[in-house]
């Protein structure tokens, strides 16, 4: 969908533009799959839905920020935690790489964009869970603060080879 959103203006553009709409293309697609799938459906979907499952769902869901992390709470810090966080940041560079490139924007949407980007991944995780009735993946702000910080990151690596490449000519 955004490959085919982002076509529209590609016969006009170089070279360059067209294969960084290639593999952010190819990225943007690898990453919905890793997200949002395998979803699975349970055999007694729809039956296995009920109030007391989405009261569970609702309440497990993590609202407190580096909550359980082992950073700043009583829980002990663990590996998963740091690769979670870690992993949340760094699957999202790409998106402030690139969209501001393909989409020549500016600071501002950027900052909307990249709020976006993890309150849109965590909100359809939560949809799926509520929907499957299935332990999906934990619905978390921590995910939609690194996520946020993730596009953030890039957006700033893109302004200084922005930067670097006006300097320099190239």
């Amino acid at each position: 969908m955004i490959f085919l959103t982002a076509g529209f203006s590609l016969r006009q553009r170089n070279f360059k533009y067209r294969l960084i709409h290639f593999f952010s293309s190819i990225y943007f697609i690898t990453l919905i799959g890793l997200v949002f799938f395998p979803i699975m459906i349970p055999e007694n979907w729809p039956h296995n839905l009920s109030r007391d499952v989405i009261k569970e769902t609702l309440r497990q869901v993590n609202l407190i920020p580096l909550r359980n992390t082992g950073i700043f709470d009583s829980a002990p810090l663990s590996a998963k935690g740091i690769h979670d966080l870690i992993v949340n940041l760094l699957m999202t560079i790409p998106i402030g790489l690139t969209i501001p490139y393909l989409f020549s924007m500016r600071t501002g949407p950027v900052f909307l964009l990249a709020a976006a980007t993890g309150l849109i991944f965590e909100g359809i995780e939560l949809l799926v869970k509520l929907m499957t009735g299935m332990y999906y993946h934990m619905v978390d702000i921590n995910d939609v603060i690194m996520n946020t910080l993730g596009v953030l990151s890039g957006y700033v690596v893109y302004r200084a080879l922005t930067w670097f490449f006006r300097k320099s000519g190239i």
